[in-house]
């Protein structure tokens, strides 16, 4: 069923300025002093700490958070943050090259699909167990399976299978140069493609984005099946919308400069946004950060308030066969409050209900096998792999490397 945003634009088809400014920013920040003063007024007296914690949507007002409003929180937890317009971009190419004549895949398919990255990639991480942990190192190619001569159709791919397989894996530039698409990781298949598989429209229709047009700057006659999602994308960059919505403001030194920490986290097999801005993001808000720190003589260590951590094998904000569950707030408050920074987060195999969720929500094919027991999350940009020996369901036969 498409995302409703009808609430985006008013009767006269103009953008809805209050809704979007609500939306954008304004809500959670009258949240947060709200219920700021209903702890007050119930308990008498102001609690002691505040934390954030979201995903996606959640994600990203927790960055507005640490934006726009440095007072309102000591820690944020943002998840998979929505937070540019690469998830637009970036959907919109995968989706329609999989609406493409002949592109679509059965279940049979893309089991196929994921078998052949998985051959080719899963042991580079020093363990064969059904999850690339670094899928931009992986660059097999699914020509592999091309249906030649006496080949049965089930066991391989057509040519516009073959065709939009490689496109989906692909990232998009700007003739500009700048990346603005994110192709899907390599092993992910199973977790990323059914719900792609599952859409009968492009994805800037089915996620609501065409309601956003009037705020974006975006012709109101646009065909959001054809448009050019690359060109529209500088379009709205000034717009009501990009001002309202996008959170990538790298200057954090007011949040650290009151004591705030930032816990960024992500699954890297993630179908709806691409892991890769919010690397950057991370990266470049470091750098800023320090050097408006600097500029103040102050003494904050910005590399001790902000951390990564990028979950393999997980999906958007849950699923995929990786390591999704692990107590966030347990590591903020223990930052927070005791002056512990983490470095590597212990995370186990998420709850039955919760695999059962996502692959209702987001279409997952169940995989043959999963690896169960503990993996450890790394502080980015180091990532998790096999010492070689040790029980491999468990955390500590892992280490953390560049």
């Amino acid at each position: 069923m498409p995302w409703d945003t009808s609430w985006a634009k008013n009767e006269d088809g103009t953008a809805n300025a209050i809704g979007l400014i609500d939306f954008g920013f304004h809500a959670v920040h009258i949240m947060t002093k709200s219920g700021k003063a209903l702890i007050k007024a119930y308990y008498g007296k102001q609690a002691s700490h505040a934390y954030f914690q979201g995903c996606s949507q959640g994600g990203r007002q927790g960055l507005v958070e640490a934006q726009r409003y440095p007072q309102d929180y000591d820690g944020i937890i943002s998840g998979a943050p929505a937070f540019t317009d690469h998830s637009r971009v970036s959907m919109a190419m995968i989706g329609r090259a999989f609406l493409a004549p002949g592109a679509a895949l059965s279940e049979q398919e893309i089991r196929l699909v994921n078998q052949g990255a998985l051959r080719s990639c899963d042991a580079a991480d020093g363990l064969k167990d059904g999850i690339i942990t670094n899928p931009s190192s992986c660059n097999w190619d699914p020509g592999e399976l091309l249906c030649r001569a006496g080949m049965e159709n089930r066991n391989c791919l057509t040519q516009p299978q073959v065709d939009a397989v490689r496109s989906v894996y692909s990232d998009k530039n700007a003739p500009m140069g700048e990346t603005l698409a994110y192709g899907l990781p390599r092993g992910s298949e199973l977790a990323t493609f059914p719900w792609y598989m599952a859409l009968k429209q492009d994805t800037q229709i089915f996620t609501g984005y065409a309601n956003f047009a009037a705020a974006a700057g975006i012709p109101e006659n646009t065909d959001f099946s054809s448009n050019d999602v690359l060109a529209d994308h500088y379009l709205q960059k000034n717009s009501l919308f990009g001002v309202t919505y996008l959170a990538d403001n790298p200057d954090l030194a007011p949040y650290f400069s009151r004591g705030g920490k930032l816990l960024l986290w992500q699954g890297m097999y993630d179908l709806l946004i691409p892991p890769r801005p919010l690397v950057d993001y991370f990266e470049k808000m470091l750098r800023v950060t320090k050097t408006e720190l600097a500029a103040t003589g102050s003494k904050v260590d910005v590399d001790d308030s902000a951390r990564l951590f990028l979950a393999p094998g997980v999906s958007h904000c849950m699923g995929g066969p990786g390591h999704s569950d692990f107590d966030a707030l347990a590591v903020i408050e223990d930052w927070v409050e005791q002056g512990n920074p983490p470095s590597r987060i212990e995370a186990g195999q998420p709850m039955p209900r919760m695999v059962t969720m996502a692959e209702a929500l987001l279409k997952e094919i169940p995989a043959e096998t999963r690896p169960q027991g503990s993996r450890p999350l790394c502080a980015w940009p180091r990532l998790p792999r096999y010492q070689g020996n040790g029980d491999t369901n468990d955390a500590r036969s892992f280490t953390c490397v560049e």
